[in-house]
């Protein structure tokens, strides 16, 4: 039962409403209850009014009281607080205009983020997407990455950060099969890589493996209007490393260049 999804709402019930229901439930006041815990019936006003939380000594003592565990006291006054605490971090009006910047619905079709038009609801999923408590950090993440990129009147940054998270969402996934990064074994495993620029099928499976092999993951990712990218590479772990190639150019010289280029990025 702990790892029950909670349905989130736009508002925050304090427990203190459950505990006067109880009350009206056994007809008792909350002046009787005071008496009965050692409190003050302001405490007790202020706790069913949500102005006051419900501590372990009152869980304790409502268990002995009213019969009810202490935990589940806890629980609704943990719940409420998080709840409170959410509805305090809700997208602001600045965060919500920064969610227009962003390739939503081509993140949406690529099953990123789910399909909304809500503004509200487009920031929250970005914010998951991203990994951040606020869309304003979002931007200081591209500074740990080195990418080719050739921009246009039509290229957006914005654009490039959602390409860049979805390789990095996809490496994770990888990383356990990806060996710790060796610069030696990266570059005696150039001439392997050369090899495959003969091939027509199946090279990019063999790059992966190899690439792995020396401590780099690579992903391989389809195109989004506006990044204007070529590849990019980035440390994912301590020891770790990404490559990221996008399908924007199926040029095999583009391709190659691209992938030895942040490879030499990475053993630089």
């Amino acid at each position: 039962m702990a790892n029950k999804k909670r349905i989130l709402t736009d508002y925050a019930i304090p427990p203190g409403e459950t505990l006067k229901e109880e009350l009206e439930y056994i007809n008792m006041t909350q002046k009787e209850l005071a008496i009965r815990l050692g409190v003050s019936p302001k405490t007790i006003n202020q706790i069913i009014k949500g102005e006051a939380p419900i501590t372990p000594e009152t869980a304790a003592g409502l268990e002995n009281v009213l019969g009810i565990d202490a935990v589940f006291w806890l629980n609704l006054e943990a719940n409420y607080q998080a709840d409170l605490a959410r509805l305090k971090s809700m997208p602001k009006e600045r965060e919500i205009e920064l969610t227009k910047k962003f390739p939503y619905s081509e993140l949406a079709k690529l099953r990123c983020v789910p399909n909304t038009r809500k503004p509200l609801e487009r920031a929250l999923n970005l914010r998951k997407f991203f990994g951040v408590s606020s869309l304003e950090n979002v931007e200081k993440l591209a500074l740990a990455s080195n990418f080719r990129r050739k921009p246009t009147k039509s290229s957006s940054f914005y654009a490039l950060l959602a390409w860049l998270r979805l390789a990095e969402i996809i490496a994770q996934k990888q990383l356990e099969n990806v060996s710790v990064f060796s610069r030696k074994a990266v570059l005696e495993s150039l001439e392997s890589l050369r090899t495959l620029t003969y091939c027509e099928e199946g090279f990019d499976k063999k790059i992966i493996s190899i690439c792995a092999k020396v401590g780099i993951a690579v992903v391989f990712l389809p195109s989004i209007k506006g990044t204007s990218i070529q590849g990019a590479a980035k440390w994912i772990a301590p020891d770790k490393a990404l490559i990221a190639i996008t399908s924007r150019y199926k040029w095999a010289d583009i391709f190659w260049f691209s992938l030895f280029h942040e490879i030499g990025h990475l053993y630089l």
